[in-house]
């Protein structure tokens, strides 16, 4: 990822992190801090709290990929998670972004094997002792209602950075797919201050 900017010669990046994405993000910036000019969070996973598979990893016979599949990635029971990440289910629902994001994780050949790898990482990883060192910019957005990673922890994050934090009524884990324009704007205010 570090190399991106230079194909694309582009001296600095502004970052945007949703969940898991929040959690990469954060540790780009900190192994590169020169590279990017702004950080957004959304809902960021970022101190180790959120859901932990580890449990999924140590599972015998294949059944640890199998299950990652099924439930995680382009499985069956994959789509309710939206149950869990959505305050507005109607609004999931109904998003085509949404369910299109989905469906696209049964075609993405390598999806299953990156969450099972993702799932056997041990969350005492070193970002929540590192995060103080951030030194880029930051804003967090975060869902009032989020189920998956609390609330509290966009405050913990802004508190920790002095970042801006601004919360999305209801809205769960992700705040841009049941209030996408709210949150577009947002972000484009913020990357963008005139």
């Amino acid at each position: 990822m570090k190399d991106l900017p230079d194909e694309l010669d582009v001296s600095q990046v502004d970052l945007v992190g949703s969940s898991y994405g929040g959690g990469i993000a954060a540790q780009f910036a900190l192994d590169y801090p020169e590279r990017v000019r702004r950080i957004v969070f959304i809902d960021a996973e970022v101190f180790g709290e959120g859901s932990n598979q580890a449990w999924v990893a140590r599972l015998p016979f294949g059944l640890n990929r199998a299950f990652t599949w099924y439930v995680l990635g382009g499985g069956p029971l994959a789509g309710n998670l939206s149950k869990l990440a959505c305050f507005d289910q109607i609004a999931c629902a109904e998003s085509t972004d949404f369910r299109l994001a989905r469906e696209a994780l049964v075609r993405i050949r390598g999806t299953t094997d990156a969450l099972f790898a993702y799932s056997k990482t041990p969350r005492d990883h070193c970002i929540p002792t590192y995060l103080r060192l951030l030194s880029v910019p930051a804003m967090a957005i975060w869902g009032e209602e989020d189920k998956i990673i609390p609330p509290e922890n966009g405050q913990r994050l802004a508190n920790m950075l002095n970042a801006r934090l601004e919360w999305i009524p209801q809205a769960g884990h992700i705040p841009h797919i049941e209030r996408p324009e709210l949150v577009a704007t947002l972000i484009l205010d913020y990357l963008n201050p005139n």
